[in-house]
């Protein structure tokens, strides 16, 4: 996507009117700090526990929150996908091996109650024996039950997710001092996030033995290793209300995402190479393009990294033929690059009515060692696959063997270049020395290029044990 003057006047005016809402905000505050109005933000939030730039939560509300001698500040923004919170907690100057946590808790449906209902939930980031934990609890008529803690999440899907960092980075609070920031990331329609909800925010420095919540003087009770525990019921909540802003005070609609990606074509077989072409806007500090290809089932198929050159980018990856589980249909491709995103679909096809040029068949393994025994550690071993030219004229292709460890790293990449005459049938070989014992997959396939490859035949595969 190439920016036009048009797209920049707008977004300059959109921030310089966004500049003016914390102060609208801070005046329902200081009438009922109970009530907490956030707008409708510009840009999502990139989240990494720090101000990744100085005007990343500008568009968002401003609560400042004194309790038990620590202070607080309190950002929150919308979009169309999420709520966006951040903590940033300014009396903590040390981020703690065990018991720093912040939680961010939503009533759905505002029905209050002396204890959690089903349409509670509370997010969180704590740190317990070294991790950072990210955690969701929901509640279940008497108590909190835990829905899934784990390390981190996935930050490029549309999932919850938070972070905590310890940075004085562009923080207009303290840019003098280190001192701990939350981010939160809160899927809407997931958890069905609604206009106006009941809301609750918990920070504790586990150094200090002190904590800062919102609505202050709501309850909340000292971490005692139980994240739960420290809760108040949902009745002691205040309120979270999404609005929109704009000069003139209807509605703001989020701009597009300035990243364009596309795909060489619509339509894959199995076993075909997708070739994926984008551009994205030049930003500070060199980020990288991170793509996440979900399949039919929303399951994650690949991760890529690469590295924009000149804000344009380009990857491939290729769809497994030998899979007979992989499901067909609609595939999306997930763009990320800083704090933007963009995805396009494309249909994934049984390779049924798919004919190659080229067939291979399953590789062979083959040691010099007599008699014929199991592969061990430091045998020659020979890769040998028979390879024929289906066509009725000459095939330049590339015969490519990899092998991969129980961990999917790569051990051996290799390859032959050779050219077929027409209805040709050759055995190929690659040689191999394991270095170390365990179990490996290989994979052999056949190219008509490198650089831009386009498989000539469906890739074969076979697993084998390595012994010392």
């Amino acid at each position: 996507m190439i920016y036009n003057i048009s797209v920049t006047i707008t977004l300059l005016f959109s921030f310089a009117t966004l500049m003016l809402i914390p102060s609208a905000l801070e005046l329902s505050f200081a009438k009922n700090d109970e009530i907490l109005v956030i707008p409708k933000g510009i840009k999502p939030a990139e989240i990494d526990g720090m101000w990744s730039t100085k005007t990343e939560w500008i568009d968002a509300s401003e609560t400042k929150i004194v309790e038990n001698q620590s202070t607080a500040y309190l950002r929150a923004k919308y979009d169309e996908l999420f709520v966006y919170i951040l903590v940033d907690f300014v009396s903590d100057q040390g981020l703690d091996k065990s018991g720093d946590l912040t939680v961010t808790c939503f009533d759905t449906r505002s029905n209050g109650g002396n204890f959690p209902l089903s349409d509670d939930y509370c997010f969180y980031r704590v740190t317990r024996t070294g991790e950072d934990m990210n955690g969701i609890i929901q509640g279940n008529g008497t108590e909190w039950v835990i829905l899934q803690e784990a390390e981190s999440w996935d930050p490029y899907d549309n999932k919850f997710d938070a972070a905590v960092a310890y940075s004085q980075m562009n923080d207009p609070y303290d840019s003098n001092n280190n001192h701990v920031i939350y981010e939160f990331r809160i899927p809407i329609d997931t958890y069905g996030l609604s206009e106006m909800m009941k809301f609750y925010v918990y920070v504790n420095d586990a150094y200090s033995n002190e904590f800062v919540e919102w609505p202050t003087n709501a309850g909340g009770k000292q971490l005692k290793l139980i994240v739960k525990n420290v809760l108040p019921p949902p009745n002691k909540w205040g309120v979270l209300h999404l609005k929109s802003y704009n000069s003139a005070g209807m509605q703001d609609e989020r701009p597009k995402s300035p990243i364009a990606v596309s795909t060489d074509k619509t339509d894959y077989y199995t076993g075909e190479m997708v070739k994926i072409m984008g551009q994205v806007p030049a930003v500070e500090n060199g980020h990288e393009v991170n793509i996440i290809v979900k399949d039919a089932n929303g399951r994650t198929f690949t991760k890529l990294m690469i590295k924009p050159k000149d804000n344009k980018f380009e990857a491939s990856f290729q769809i497994s033929s030998f899979d007979k589980l992989l499901p067909t249909g609609k595939w999306t491709i997930n763009i990320s690059y800083s704090i933007w995103a963009a995805k396009v679909d494309i249909n994934v096809l049984t390779d049924e009515k798919k004919s190659y040029s080229i067939t291979i068949s399953k590789p062979e393994l083959v040691t010099v060692s007599v008699p014929i025994r199991d592969i061990r550690v430091g045998d020659k071993v020979m890769v040998i696959s028979e390879v024929k030219n289906n066509e009725e004229r000459d095939q330049r292709i590339f015969y490519i063997v990899q092998v991969k460890d129980d961990l999917g790293a790569t051990v051996l990449l290799d390859w032959l270049t050779i050219t077929l005459n027409a209805k040709e049938m050759v055995r190929l070989s690659v040689n191999w020395m394991p270095e170390l014992e365990g179990e490996y997959t290989l994979e052999t396939f056949v190219w008509d290029d490198i650089s831009s490859p386009t498989p000539l035949s469906p890739p074969q595969t076979v697993s084998f044990t390595v012994v010392r």
